[in-house]
This record gives structure tokens, sequence and C-alpha cells, in this order.
């Protein structure tokens, strides 16, 4: 019991020791809506005149009801000003230009609200920066990934779990939304890849928490990439939590790290419970089980760049891991 207690107050010691985020040019953010003269439609950012958008859930309902939860998101504009401009679903839909592909990043738990927008500057800046700016949307999206300090490193890592989850459903509405002629990458980290699992299940036909969304796009170009994924390996395999996820992207590319410490530690928070798809990838019995989508799955293993680190920060430092998922990103 003691060990046991130990490995989880080692995994919330982890989890939220995350290291300083890089300064950053961007200023304050700004509550007002812009106008339209401020938000120019089919606009591509570069590196150096950045345009991308967040979608942020913190304030919606992260319980499940059965039913399709009615919440707006807050959604914000970051351009050449290097400022945060509050818009709404529409105008950024408006915003995206036919065929450009759509990237959608989303972040692991324990991110704080601030720190997520700071970090959302350095990831578009470092993508744009290695695609060396070819045309690219940015979508990043915030969910409610700080558990507070009132529950133990258990029920912390259960809750953000179930909360992962449920913003599936917000990630998957979401992308009903992009026009079908986007195609769409969805770039997880930790948390985020179960987001991400849980938002390609709904729209391969599968159901969360009781809860469907229907897909007016099946067609529509999908790819996902997953880094240090907090999702067990067996998840995918039909009939499995997410059995459906894989029924409507043309591939997943796996980052797996098998030092990875969090993870590593993430395995003990349950009695029997599997490894996770981040440290230790797919089994050979759960690609047998997948069958013919097995084809679709790409695993990377990056352990001697990462070595025994787990957050984000310890993969973006790294110029082969970017140039690896870019091609995914891209649709190349």
């Amino acid at each position: 019991m003691f060990l046991r207690t130990l490995y989880f107050a080692l995994i919330s010691i982890l989890l939220s020791a995350a290291p300083p985020v890089f300064a950053q040019s961007h200023r304050t953010l700004k509550s007002e809506v812009n106008s339209a003269a401020s938000l120019t439609p089919l606009s591509i950012g570069t590196k150096s005149y950045p345009d991308f958008f967040v979608v942020n859930s913190i304030h919606c309902p992260q319980k499940s009801n059965g039913c399709i939860p009615q919440c707006k998101e807050l959604i914000h504009r970051y351009q050449q000003d290097r400022r945060y401009h509050a818009t709404e679903m529409d105008s950024m839909i408006a915003s995206l230009k036919p065929g450009i592909p759509v990237c959608i990043i989303v972040h692991g738990s324990f991110v704080k609200t601030k720190e997520f927008y700071t970090q959302s500057v350095n990831h578009y800046q470092r993508i744009l920066a290695s695609a060396n700016d070819r045309p690219l949307h940015l979508i990043a999206v915030h969910w409610p990934s700080d558990p507070g300090l009132l529950i133990t490193p258990i029920q912390q890592v259960r809750k953000l779990g179930n909360r992962a989850e449920y913003n599936g459903i917000y990630l998957a509405r979401l992308i009903t939304h992009i026009p079908p002629d986007n195609p769409v990458s969805l770039v997880g980290h930790s948390h985020g890849c179960r987001v991400i699992a849980s938002a390609l299940h709904l729209l391969g036909g599968g159901a969360i928490q009781g809860v469907v969304v229907e897909n007016p796009y099946p067609q529509r170009r999908m790819r996902a990439v997953f880094g240090a994924g907090a999702v067990e390996q067996n998840w995918l395999n039909p009939g499995q939590r997410y059995g459906c996820a894989l029924n409507r992207i043309e591939f997943l590319l796996n980052i797996k790290n098998r030092r990875d410490t969090v993870l590593k530690l993430y395995t003990l928070t349950e009695p029997y419970r599997p490894h996770t798809l981040g440290q230790n990838g797919f089994r050979i019995q759960d690609l047998a089980m997948i069958n013919t989508q097995a084809g679709k799955i790409i695993e990377y293993d990056v352990t001697k760049f990462v070595g025994t680190g787990h957050m984000i920060s310890h993969y973006a430092a790294h110029p082969q891991i970017r140039a690896t998922y870019l091609p995914f990103v891209y649709f190349d």
C-alpha cells in the first residue's frame, strides 16, 4: 500500500512539475469580439506573421448526461499584432482556405490556461519554421486538464482520463464544422491522445459516455499523431473502448518512448492495467485483432532522443521528431 501511494504521489509530481515555458512575444488576451476589419478572411499565416486559432472548452460541461453537450466554446485568433482576439466559430470556419490542411493540436494533463495560450504560439512557430512556412491552418484545443489539489493522485489520473475522453465530444463536433475539402490532422500529447481517440471513435460510428456524433463528411481525409499517448494498448482494438477510431483515418503515427517515466507510473494506477501506446506501442496480438486496418498504423520509437522524459518540451526539442510527423500533418 505504501509503494502504491508513493507511485501515485510521483505521478502527480512528475506531471505537474513542467519546465518553464519559453519567452513569448504575444501580449495580452483581448476579450472583445473582433471587427471584420481585424479578422482577414482566408488568411494563411507564417512564422513571422502568425495566424492561428484556439478553441477553449474549459467553461463547458465536463460530465455526460447522455446528450450532446450544448455549449459554445471560447474561440480566439492569434494574429500579426501578437495578440489573441475573441472571435466566433463561423468566422473561424470562414477563414479556412479551401484545400489547405487543418492541423488540430491537443495538449495533455496539468496544463493551465495561461500556459496553454503561451505554448500554442511556440507550437505554431516550430511547425511553420520546420516546414519552411508551407501553408497550414492550425487550431489549438484547450480542455480543463487541471484537476485541482483536493483529490489524491490516483483520483486525478482517473478524473483527467474521463475528462479527456469527454472532451473528445467537443473535438468531434469541431471537426464536423470544418469543410470537407480541408484535410484534418490531429496531433496529441499524453491525455490529449485520449481526447483524439475519443473523437475519432465518435466520427467512426462509436459512442462516448452515451453520446453519438453524426459525421457529415465520412470521406474527409484525416490522419492522427500520438505522442506519449496515455491510451492503453488494446483500446483501439475492435469492440474495445475506442474500437471505431481507425475507421475514418488514413494513418496513425504512434510515437513511443520505452523509458517514459510518467507512463510507467501511469500503468500502476489501476490493477492489471495494460501498458500504454506511448510507452510500448501496439502488441502483436493487438495488430492481429485490428486486422486489415493495422496497415494504417506506423510506429516511431524516440527513446534515444527523449530518454525518461514525458513533457511536450522533451519532444519539441528534437527536430528529428518534427521531421517525422510533418508529412502526416501536411498529407504528403
